[in-house]
């Protein structure tokens, strides 16, 4: 007999609360955690920065790009969002996340 590991019940199980940001009137929701893609980006940038070096600027585009979609990073452009503005954003959203996954380590959620 076959065994299945059902990924698709492991996403549904794993359904959290989302995070929402609200910029310049607007709400936007982030996903409970961060998406794969973005953390690959950030693994790779710690690996060439080291933990204490400054993001280049660029990357923080893209990593916000990924985290709160194009049509969220438009009205912060539009709405003449600055590059310290994107920082502070962008650190916002690290601390929440890394707040959930600490919550979710001490409650024992690690998907396990």
């Amino acid at each position: 007999m076959a065994k299945t590991i059902d990924f698709d019940n492991y996403m549904e199980e794993k359904k959290e609360e989302t995070i929402t940001i609200k910029a310049f009137g607007e709400e936007f929701e982030l996903p409970p955690q961060i998406p794969l893609k973005t953390m690959e980006n950030i693994i790779q940038l710690r690996k060439e920065l080291g933990k204490d070096g400054a993001i280049p600027e660029a990357q923080i585009f893209t990593a916000l790009e990924q985290m709160i979609g194009k049509e969220a990073l438009e009205v912060l452009k539009e709405n003449d969002a600055n590059i310290e503005d994107a920082q502070w954003l962008l650190k916002q959203i690290w601390k929440m996340y890394r707040t959930q996954d600490e919550k979710d380590a001490e409650e024992g959620n690690s998907g396990n």
